[in-house]
């Protein structure tokens, strides 16, 4: 039959780009033709098929070229442009692609970079972007140049876990407040009381045909494929269990005080929606975490309160402030009280600490041109702002790290100590670059 067909085709000339583009056309018209009133689209099918296997059982190859290369030149344009879109899809799982603010010159940055200056070659404008690995955002997140394959995808199953029981527990609005802050916090704490696991497989609501591989255990539950709304068109890995649920809801916590804050400090419309939209989901939190609940609103209020304090003085107390958020930071990465409730403890109040000040030192210029309340505005006229924000920012971290290296964690400690010793100084980097280069420029 095969062998028919070709000597058939033999003197013919066959499927090029126009005849393509005609039987795509046929198919497309002849689904518009199923909707009322679609009988022109059924004639205008036929008619492009017919065609099309006129153009493909042609011996007049010479005119039958000659269609096609106009065809070509008329959709050039048209295919460079999806062309174009292609390669810029194709290229999204390594790089992130941004668009110069002045210029709009489309700049490629590599992924899993953190914040980082990038420079326009075309006009020469600097502006700060975040290099995010898997659209991913906050200070404690990963250095990726410095990190396994394989241990990025361990990383990015807590991190897919977490957005499933934000959508789980709080909707679409809770996984919108989804940071990578909540996922160290999941791979800390699963790590320090490493349970059994158990290997096995699944079905899934988003894939109700393929079984998917899971690994069981006391505090996760599940670990499999599925699409999430932040990136429909691609399987994720899924870590979810109680301790994934427990970051969940700190997340959504957090980010309903940060919506909070941000509208008393900006008043941003946007910020009051969300902040009643998440305020409403998280009033189940009662229920199951009252007491943990209630000791972080008055450790929030308190720092609220520092804040407002502090506002006044000519020179804001910083260790106060920062001691403030760091025993909040304190409270949310303490799930239990047992042997390592101490540990975490001073673990999370010098991380929240370091968080705060990093905070504090990105924003410090924005901050004064807004005439905000910043804890470094004072200070940072000084001339050796610079030396003594990294000196303190030392000091927190090498804190935090030495209560980290108490605990006894086995269990994906590469991966956290890329985010303690490497990660958490990506945005810090980015700014202190931008700065110096703006100081040389002057």
């Amino acid at each position: 039959m095969r062998e028919r067909l070709q000597r058939f085709m033999w003197g013919r000339y066959g499927y090029d780009a126009f005849g393509r583009f005609l039987m795509v056309s046929a198919i497309v018209c002849m689904v518009l033709s199923l909707f009322p009133r679609g009988h022109v689209f059924y004639v205008i099918a036929g008619a492009a098929m017919i065609y099309a296997y006129f153009r493909m059982f042609s011996r007049n190859i010479a005119k039958r070229s000659a269609e096609n290369q106009w065809f070509l030149n008329k959709t050039a344009r048209v295919r460079a442009l999806f062309g174009k879109k292609r390669r810029e899809m194709g290229q999204r799982k390594q790089f992130h692609i941004y668009k110069c603010p002045q210029c709009r010159q489309k700049i490629r940055v590599p992924r899993g970079r953190g914040r980082i200056a990038i420079t326009c070659r075309r006009c020469g404008a600097e502006f700060i972007k975040k290099s995010r690995g898997q659209d991913m955002f906050g200070y404690i997140v990963i250095n990726q140049a410095e990190m396994k394959f394989k241990e990025f995808d361990i990383y990015h199953s807590f991190y897919c876990g977490i957005c499933r029981d934000l959508k789980r527990r709080y909707g679409a609005a809770g996984q919108l407040s989804l940071s990578y802050d909540m996922t160290f916090l999941a791979m800390l704490l699963t790590g320090l009381y490493e349970p059994e696991t158990r290997v096995g497989s699944c079905k899934c609501i988003a894939h109700p045909f393929e079984k998917h591989v899971t690994r069981n255990n006391i505090f996760t539950e599940a670990l499999y494929l599925f699409h999430c709304a932040l990136h429909p068109w691609k399987k994720s890995w899924c870590a979810v269990s109680d301790i994934s649920e427990y970051a969940a809801d700190m997340n959504a916590l957090f980010a309903w005080y940060k919506c909070r804050d941000d509208w008393q400090d900006e008043r941003k419309l946007w910020k009051l929606a969300y902040g009643r939209i998440l305020e409403g989901k998280t009033g189940k939190l009662k229920e199951s975490c009252g007491s943990k609940l209630e000791k972080l609103r008055q450790l929030m209020q308190d720092f609220s309160r520092a804040e407002e304090r502090e506002a006044g003085q000519a020179e804001a107390d910083i260790d106060a402030l920062a001691g403030a958020f760091g025993r909040v930071m304190a409270e949310i990465t303490t799930p239990r009280e047992d042997e390592w409730a101490e540990s975490l403890r001073a673990f999370g109040f010098f991380l929240g600490k370091f968080i705060y000040l990093c905070d504090a030192y990105e924003d410090v210029e924005k901050d004064k041109k807004k005439d905000a309340f910043n804890p470094f505005a004072a200070r940072s006229e000084k001339p050796d702002f610079e030396e003594e924000c990294r000196t303190i920012l030392m000091m927190m971290m090498s804190e935090c790290c030495r209560e980290f290296e108490k605990l006894p964690i086995l269990e994906n400690v590469e991966i956290l100590r890329n985010i303690l010793y490497s990660g958490v100084w990506s945005r810090y980097e980015a700014v202190h670059e931008k700065r110096l280069r703006q100081q040389n420029s002057l």
